[in-house]
């Protein structure tokens, strides 16, 4: 079965943060942008309600293609240089059921909604402050010895959260503290490059969740693992372009909410404290540290982000086997996103590049921007799926073969259930019928058209009444 236009895209998505090299920040923005776009563009079209305000879709519009058509006109203005490839992918993926109107309106939609976020502050230059040389301030880290990388991300626009520093953590552990010092002793023996210590497996972990340069980054590779269940589920076009919006849009507000913490508490890493403070002047990680401060775990907290999601859509305890983009041969096994979630907040522990305290200030926070992601999407009611009339026409074909007819016999709704009897009423009869007659019992034939009254019947009921309750009237 082929996959749907929200997955062919966002693989094509993929491909384009690996071939440009950015960074997991940007990776999570890009796939926020391309996400939305494509679920609003099919919500428009199968009357759902969008995540950003949205024209109507044409009568007879085309979901797949408007869909296809909104991601390429967002990854358009993402990637200006990737323009003639998304073309000539939309042209591939659509050929088969293009329409104009479709196509126009996918492109709308897409290009409304990069437009939304072009001025979010991506791309804002911003000048830090000179560091200071202290204990515990981050400083640039070999080999490369980089500036900080995407500053900017601690005041970007966020896409659910009110604001970047909704989910700020506490401080982490002072540098005098049993915490700070346990944890510092774990990352100098479990990840040093020469670590005697880490075990082979553990090895693999690192290297597995690496997610670096010229991969699909971290939140990429929870893409990857969504994509895989999503097509092993095949619940359709609808429900993985809106599954595929909240993930990325919490993943977005997780990369925001890391590097708000990122830059405001400016900690230093492994690396800096152990050639500083443990008399290893040359010590070395396993994984080349990242070019920005390590508290907390931007890794952390995107994974931690993408498991509540996945698991608030399929449920937690779902497992599956999954390889890494950036380790080809290597699968790994999970008994759920959560499990996932932790192996991945460990791995840069053994990779020596985090603190233990910054996974767990990085998991808690995932978990924070995933409830708020979540609860901005409570409002989207999601698109109803479109009628497989294939299968309403097997069901007809099916129910004249067996019954010979072609519609089914209506069914007969049960008889009302009768009115209570009004007593003040047929009292009231009763005393008029006497009034005229003389009889408490009329012999009266009933007038043309009427229908006879069993006056016996009723003055009986009457007496009835009187002798249970010794009233004549109700």
């Amino acid at each position: 079965m082929q996959d749907d236009a929200a997955l062919q895209w966002n693989r094509i998505t993929l491909e384009a943060i690996r071939s440009a090299g950015i960074t997991p920040p940007e990776a999570s923005r890009v796939l926020a942008i391309e996400s939305i776009a494509v679920y609003d563009a099919v919500a428009a079209v199968q009357h759902g309600t969008t995540f950003l305000p949205t024209a109507a879709a044409p009568a007879h519009a085309d979901a797949s293609v408007a869909a296809a058509a909104a991601a390429e006109a967002a990854l358009e203005a993402l990637f200006p240089t990737l323009k003639a490839s998304f073309q000539a992918d939309l042209a591939a993926l659509s050929k088969d059921a293009c329409n104009a109107a479709s196509l126009d309106f996918g492109h709308a939609v897409g290009a409304s909604v990069a437009a939304h976020y072009a001025n979010d502050g991506w791309d804002k230059a911003v000048t830090l402050p000179e560091r200071s040389d202290a204990p515990g301030v981050w400083q640039p880290t070999p080999n490369l010895y980089l500036p900080a990388i995407n500053p900017q991300w601690a005041t970007l626009q966020p896409f659910a959260m009110t604001s970047p520093d909704q989910v700020r953590p506490p401080p982490p552990p002072a540098l005098d503290s049993a915490a700070y010092r346990q944890a510092l002793q774990q990352v100098e023996a479990l990840g040093a490059a020469n670590s005697t210590l880490r075990t082979a497996e553990q090895t693999e972990i690192a290297k597995f969740w690496a997610d670096g340069a010229g991969t699909y980054t971290p939140p990429g590779h929870w893409n990857v693992i969504a994509d895989q269940i999503a097509e092993q589920r095949g619940e359709g076009l609808a429900a993985d372009a809106l599954m595929l919006a909240k993930l990325n849009v919490a993943l977005a507000d997780a990369g925001i909410a890391a590097w708000d913490a990122k830059f405001d508490y400016e900690f230093w890493r492994p690396v800096t404290a152990i050639r500083a403070t443990e008399g290893q002047p040359d010590w070395l990680p396993l994984l080349p540290t990242p070019a920005f401060p390590s508290y907390v775990s931007g890794h952390s907290t995107f994974s931690a982000a993408a498991a509540a999601v996945l698991g608030s859509v399929y449920g937690q305890d779902v497992p599956f086997d999954t390889t890494s983009p950036g380790m080809p041969g290597v699968t790994r096994h999970f008994d759920g996103f959560e499990d996932a979630a932790k192996e991945a907040g460990m791995s840069r522990i053994y990779g020596g590049i985090h603190f233990a305290f910054d996974d767990q200030a990085g998991q808690a926070m995932g978990r924070q921007v995933a409830a708020i992601a979540l609860d901005a999407f409570e409002a989207v009611t999601p698109a109803p799926k479109p009628v497989d009339w294939n299968a309403l026409a097997k069901q007809v074909e099916a129910n004249h073969a067996a019954t010979g007819k072609w519609f089914a016999d209506p069914v007969t709704p049960p008889a009302p259930a009768p009115a209570p009897v009004d007593w003040n009423a047929l009292a009231k009869q009763v005393e008029a019928n006497h009034a005229a007659t003389g009889h408490s019992h009329a012999d009266r034939v009933p007038a043309p058209g009427q229908a006879a009254t069993d006056w016996h019947a009723l003055a009986a009921q009457v007496e009835a009444h009187h002798a249970a309750t010794g009233q004549w009237y109700l």
